[in-house]
């Protein structure tokens, strides 16, 4: 049996009233940030929350293209010690504060899959 990927959950609509308080810390997590795209993001693990924002920065002579650590691989850091399960919760806010399209990109999801997260929650516009 092949290894179980995340399911990813679109617009917030279907959300439990759990998931739309962790999907508000994931928005304040974004609020947290200063970078011209401002995401954040919430790992729920056995009831215990992990919020992060994309707001450390490392030097450009690392890693000149992506030279920022994004809210995903912060909140999975910040969460998991080994063991796997849970969802993370994704936001992005614009520069007015408004909730804006948005989902874990191509360098994060192989992250989400690996640390064993079954749910992707984030909203799709």
């Amino acid at each position: 049996m092949g290894k179980q990927v995340a399911q990813p959950v679109g617009r917030l609509t279907r959300l439990s009233a759990s998931d739309y308080g962790w999907i508000a810390r994931a928005i304040k997590s974004a609020q947290q940030s200063t970078h011209r795209v401002r995401v954040g993001a919430s790992v729920v693990v056995a009831g215990r929350g992990h919020s992060a924002p994309n707001k450390f920065r490392n030097s450009a002579h690392i890693d000149g293209r992506e030279s920022t650590t994004h809210a995903e691989e912060a909140a999975i850091a910040r969460a998991y010690r080994g063991g796997g399960g849970g969802t993370i919760f994704v936001a992005r806010i614009g520069k007015a504060g408004d909730l804006r399209a948005s989902h874990p990109c191509d360098r994060c999801m192989p992250q989400i899959i690996k640390a064993g997260i079954k749910r992707v929650v984030y909203y799709d516009g």
